[in-house]
């Protein structure tokens, strides 16, 4: 196999956010105009919204701590909102491109 074979369906890292959670939902800048997929890792269980306008609750998704996930995303709208669960912890927002 070519290296050029090799390399399709991988994803070059961008942008990072990251953030300390808290007792209050807190909003990440929006993701770039290029970007359909984040990856989205927490040190802590974290409340996860993601959206135009999003607003982490109880009732988010939750990811556990030390979870990686990867998230599809609307390129330059998609904005994401943490929260934490019991304990402040770490989130990692990175974006991704085609390679």
């Amino acid at each position: 196999m070519s290296v050029l074979t090799l390399r399709n369906g991988a994803f070059v890292p961008g942008t990072t956010q990251n953030i300390i959670t808290t007792g209050s939902s807190q909003v990440l800048n929006a993701v770039g105009a290029n970007t359909s997929i984040i990856r989205v890792a927490c040190t802590a269980d974290t409340f996860v919204q993601i959206g135009t306008s999003p607003v982490a609750t109880t009732q988010s998704m939750m990811i556990s701590g030390g979870a990686t996930e990867f998230l599809a995303v609307v390129p330059g709208q998609t904005k994401v909102a943490v929260l934490e669960v019991t304990t402040a912890g770490v989130v990692s927002v990175t974006e991704l491109t085609g390679y």
